[in-house]
């Protein structure tokens, strides 16, 4: 999307350079639009990593985007529950850990469908409930 926005907006100033097209429909459309797909997909471009530690007992929810990135640590004991919002939609979704000190966004930019979400849930919810030194395989 930021790629075609680019291609749109740069179209649109080389319209700006030449009399004939300057005050165009079209030179407007292309800024418009251009404008608004590099905003659009400045927005999608979000990376999202969830860390779940039963030895240290704390969730990390990290998120970067081009504006900077967030670290949260969350301690078993402060999550609440999990959301995935909106409610009643299986596709378009996004992950929410409910903590006693708010949501914390779970997912990236970009929605998944209902059922990802309910997945890494349950791997989420296993990995807190695993005693503290077990490793995986063992009974």
């Amino acid at each position: 999307m930021v790629a075609i926005g680019v291609f749109l907006l740069a179209a649109a100033l080389g319209r700006l350079t030449d009399m004939t097209t300057f005050m165009q429909p079209g030179t407007l459309a292309y800024f418009v639009i251009g404008s608004y797909l590099i905003w659009s997909g400045m927005r999608r471009l979000v990376a999202t990593q969830l860390i779940v530690d039963p030895d240290r007992r704390i969730v990390v929810a990290k998120r970067w985007t081009i504006s900077g990135a967030d670290v949260q640590r969350i301690p078993f004991g402060a999550v609440t529950g999990f959301a995935i919002v909106p409610e009643g939609e299986e596709k378009k979704t996004s992950l929410v850990i409910q903590t006693t000190r708010g949501d914390v966004i779970g997912s990236g930019g970009m929605k998944g469908a209902r059922a990802a979400w309910e997945e890494i849930i349950a791997a989420i919810d296993a990995h807190m409930n695993k005693p503290v030194g077990a490793e995986d395989g063992a009974k």
